[in-house]
């Protein structure tokens, strides 16, 4: 339980500002979930990979599935930069990471169908709906109807429901091109 009462008036990094046992786990998570980011984004782009090996085409890594493994790596860095530095002891650095958290995401998003054109057009709907949702969400904080807690929350969800459904059409693909047929 965090000696802080009022951090969700304030933002997330509000939780892990003290020394307390749990400013120290929720940093950790932080570090923790940078891990999970990667290994996910890692694995995810290596069955991309393979599936589109399976089906004849050219074998190996291409360009664009390093540029997304690159910005999968790049996603996770500043999430951990969150939880490595403390708001109260390093406030630049922090504001850098937690700032810089969620560009290599809309990176992503924005480019998906250059950085991976096997995917059906809901993955590309959807990463234009989410980029369009949290940029909404962005203005509405910035007029003040919206708290940066309530934005952090929304866009760190947003993203990683879009991870797990990117996982899903990954496996989709595997399993269809493993099955000879295409979408």
């Amino acid at each position: 339980m965090t000696k802080n009462t009022s951090w969700w008036r304030h933002n997330f990094s509000r939780l892990g500002d003290d020394t307390s046992f749990a400013a120290t786990l929720f940093n950790l998570t932080l570090v923790c979930a940078e891990l999970c980011v990667i290994a996910i984004g890692l694995f995810s782009v290596r069955m991309l990979v393979e599936a589109r090996t399976r089906n004849k085409e050219r074998s190996g890594i291409s360009p664009r599935e390093v540029v997304l493994v690159i910005l999968f790596a790049f996603s996770g860095f500043p999430l951990s930069g969150v939880g490595a530095f403390r708001y109260a002891l390093n406030p630049v650095a922090h504001d850098l990471c937690a700032k810089g958290v969620m560009f290599p995401m809309y990176l992503i998003l924005l480019a998906l169908p250059w950085l991976a054109p096997h995917l059906s057009r809901r993955m590309y709907v959807g990463s234009d709906l989410i980029v369009a949702v949290t940029a909404i969400a962005g203005v509405l904080w910035m007029r003040g109807a919206l708290a940066l807690t309530f934005i952090e929350r929304f866009s760190m969800l947003l993203f990683m429901v879009w991870f797990l459904a990117f996982s899903r059409e990954i496996a989709r693909l595997a399993s269809s091109k493993s099955a000879g047929r295409t979408r």
